[in-house]
């Protein structure tokens, strides 16, 4: 695991997009809407992580709709929110903000790819890459 950033960085019950880092340390977590938002060091074929923070607990998710390929946001961190559910710009597809599974649309039943994360003592650890 690899230290990502502090969960404070976080503004809770706020989804947010991490983009890939060209450079090779990650910098804090920007909350949406912001001109810099936060980017990681992970897989190359990982271009956007989608985050969400409830509480003491992030969630971390491939930034990519099983169904087509394409980004969920319909602007570079902007996504489209339904209560508890996460729609996907492109096409319509609903996803549970619970544990990423399509419920609707043109991919349901399948599943956004989680990305492994850990929150100890007020700081966001991933998966690291190399792991």
């Amino acid at each position: 695991m690899r230290r990502l950033c502090n969960l404070e960085d976080f503004e809770d019950g706020r989804l947010v997009a991490l983009d890939r880092a060209a450079a090779p340390e990650p910098a804090a977590c920007t909350p949406e809407g912001q001109k810099n938002p936060a980017t990681i060091q992970h897989p190359a074929d990982i271009d956007s992580v989608l985050a969400l923070r409830e509480g003491a607990r992030v969630r971390m998710w491939q930034n990519v709709c099983p169904h087509a390929g394409r980004r969920l946001d319909w602007a570079p961190g902007r996504f489209l929110r339904d209560g508890d559910h996460l729609v996907c710009a492109h096409h319509g597809a609903v996803f549970e903000l619970d544990g990423g599974k399509c419920v609707s649309g043109p991919c349901r039943g399948q599943s956004l790819m989680a990305i492994e994360v850990d929150v100890r003592e007020g700081e966001v650890w991933i998966a690291d890459p190399e792991s």
